[in-house]
């Protein structure tokens, strides 16, 4: 590794630190789920134009379908400790 590129202890951290709990914070959140059929396959438009056409979309090249929950997630935060910013949390069921 490049030694430029390391970080020491010693140096001014670039991200604002805000520990947990927040309190008086202000959002948005948009929640989706959705429960796909191992039989039917995926929904159609699962992929959009031109992901229809990637290799991971193919399931000769990565398999068959296996169904399952899925959830999407995305907040958008209008006031925090960190100032405005969107976060999308992460869900995977198997």
């Amino acid at each position: 590794m490049d030694e430029s590129h390391e970080i020491s202890d010693t140096q001014e951290r670039k991200f604002k630190q805000a520990p947990s709990p927040w309190k008086d914070i202000r959002a948005q959140v948009f929640f989706s789920f959705a429960r796909a059929n191992r039989a039917k396959g995926l929904p159609q438009g699962s992929y959009g134009d031109l992901e229809a056409s990637a290799p991971f979309s193919d399931p000769e090249k990565t398999g068959k379908f296996e169904g399952g929950f899925s959830l999407c997630m995305i907040v958008r935060y209008l006031e925090s400790p960190v100032g405005r910013h969107h976060s999308q949390p992460s869900c995977e069921w198997e």
